[in-house]
This record gives structure tokens, C-alpha cells and sequence, in this order.
């Protein structure tokens, strides 16, 4: 056995929780359906419990924030300051303890309204609203000042989830213009069955986060670059 197995060197990245399991969602959906003539409207609760979500990088050798900088350059933590560097001196050092988890949780719930016409009189119609909220302490696109503090994931990262549409919606009209529609022949060719058809979708935006990246950190936990806000609204 070499010197590097007994005392190995670099930082701990792209692991997987020894503890990892698949992750389990349970869906659940409830609707109503009036016909009134040629018209249909439907509306429907559809939602979901994701249970063991996938957490990606979560750095688990991350101080407790401060308000005042660490004694690492910029303000940062030195190796001293790290919760496992006396366990692991080589290991935290060279990059932390990265380890990708399934201790997520997700939370989806969504109102959906629909109305649709088959074609009478010429005309059809298909529109579709959906307000949803979807909740989670998960991101899978890993980005910047996220898991702060990996202890407290659940208390401080569960919020909106950065998939979320909080409203949307779309329709399609169709309709089919009278003219030709008795003619026969060419002018039957020419000027009969043509339809005017309008397609429209709208939605809000994605949710962001805004982040202070001035150096150093107004409240600091020793290994990220960014502050996250510490009040929403008024």
C-alpha cells in the first residue's frame, strides 16, 4: 500500500450518498366535466409528492455563515475553519466533500381549466388554463448559491421550484369560412374549404434569485462567492 491510499489528497467530487434511493412520486388527480351542447368544460386538480428528489453537489464541508469575513484570502474559510479538516486535512483542502444525495423533496399542485367547442356553425374551439405551485428543497441545475448550509437544506432552500410556470395559458381557434361551400367544380376547388385558424400561448416567467456577489459576503459561509437574500417582500 502506497503513502497516497494511506493519506489520500484532493477534494471528494461527483460522489454519490452512500445512502442513495431512487426517488418515488405520488400523483394524484380530481376533475369534474359539464357538457352544455356542443360545449365541454373540464376542470381538474392534479398534483404530486416526490419523495427522495435528487440533490446534486452539496458541498458537506461548508462552515456556518457569519456575518463577519473568515480568515481564508477574500474573506473565505481557511482550511482550519472547515468542519471536516481535521478528520480529512488532505481532502478538504483540495475541494471540499461533494456528494450528490436523494434527500430532496418536491410539492406540486396545479388547478387546470378547459373549455373546448367542437365545430358547429363552422367554428371549433380549444382553451387551456393552468395555475400551478410547485415546491421544492431541489436543483437540478446546480446553480450558483445553492445548499448554503447542508445541514439545514430543508429550512432553507425549500421554496419555489425553478421549473415553475405559475400560469399559463393557450387556445386554438378554427374556423371555416362560408363562401364556395355549395359551388362545385374548379370554383369549388378555388374558393371553397379554406379556414382561418389563430394559435395562442402565454405564460409568466420563471422564478430567479438575485445574488450578491460583492467581495466578501455580507453573511459569508466560507466557500461561496454569493449572498443569498435574508427577507422576501416588505
Amino acid at each position: 500500500m502506497c503513502s497516497s491510499d494511506l493519506n489520500p489528497s484532493g477534494g471528494v467530487t461527483g460522489n454519490v450518498a452512500p445512502n442513495f434511493r431512487a426517488s418515488v412520486t405520488d400523483q394524484m388527480s380530481l376533475g369534474v366535466e359539464q357538457a352544455i351542447g356542443p360545449n365541454v368544460v373540464e376542470i381538474r386538480y392534479v398534483g404530486s409528492i416526490g419523495k427522495h428528489t435528487y440533490r446534486a453537489n452539496v458541498n458537506w464541508d461548508t462552515p456556518l455563515p457569519q456575518s463577519t469575513p473568515f480568515s481564508g484570502p477574500g474573506g473565505f474559510a481557511a482550511n482550519d475553519e472547515l468542519p471536516y479538516y481535521q478528520q480529512a486535512p488532505l481532502i478538504t483542502a483540495g475541494g471540499g466533500i461533494v456528494m450528490t444525495d436523494s434527500e430532496g423533496v418536491q410539492n406540486f399542485n396545479s388547478l387546470q381549466a378547459k373549455f373546448s367547442r367542437q365545430m358547429t356553425h363552422g367554428l371549433s374551439v380549444n382553451m387551456n388554463y393552468t395555475w400551478e405551485s410547485d415546491l421544492s428543497d431541489s436543483d437540478v441545475e446546480t446553480g450558483v448559491g445553492d445548499y448554503e448550509v447542508p445541514t439545514m437544506i430543508r429550512q432553507l432552500d425549500y421554496g419555489v421550484d425553478e421549473n415553475e410556470i405559475r400560469s399559463r395559458l393557450a387556445g386554438a381557434v378554427t374556423y371555416n369560412l362560408p363562401f364556395g361551400q355549395l359551388s362545385h367544380g374548379l370554383r369549388h376547388t378555388a374558393i371553397g374549404g379554406w379556414q382561418l385558424s389563430a394559435l395562442g400561448r402565454w405564460s409568466t416567467g420563471g422564478p430567479f434569485t438575485i445574488l450578491d456577489s460583492a467581495q466578501p459576503a455580507a453573511i459569508n459561509n466560507g466557500v461561496s462567492s454569493s449572498d443569498r437574500p435574508n427577507k422576501i417582500g416588505d
